[in-house]
């Protein structure tokens, strides 16, 4: 039974369930992250992104379109600010 692996605190919570799905679903609702180590990544490359006078225009192009296309697939959004 999963709640011999849980802590303390998680175990008051989840006690009353009665399998082991039940738990894991509920955990993966609450705390799922498939996905979102990814998502976050992309982000923060997006944000750290800049030119810089020291490399080739064209390498610096090409990584900002794969940061495009990386924020695209994820369909993270990204708020404009006037």
């Amino acid at each position: 039974m999963l709640l011999h692996y849980v802590a303390n605190v998680l175990f008051k919570i989840y006690q009353k369930m009665k399998s082991d799905k039940e738990i894991l679903d509920s955990l993966e609702g609450k705390y799922g992250t498939e996905g979102l180590g990814t998502r976050k990544h992309v982000v923060s490359r997006w944000m750290k992104f800049q030119m810089e006078d020291s490399k080739l225009i064209m390498s610096q192009i090409h990584e900002c379109e794969t940061l495009v296309s990386e924020v695209l697939v994820e369909r993270i959004q990204i708020c404009e600010y006037l």
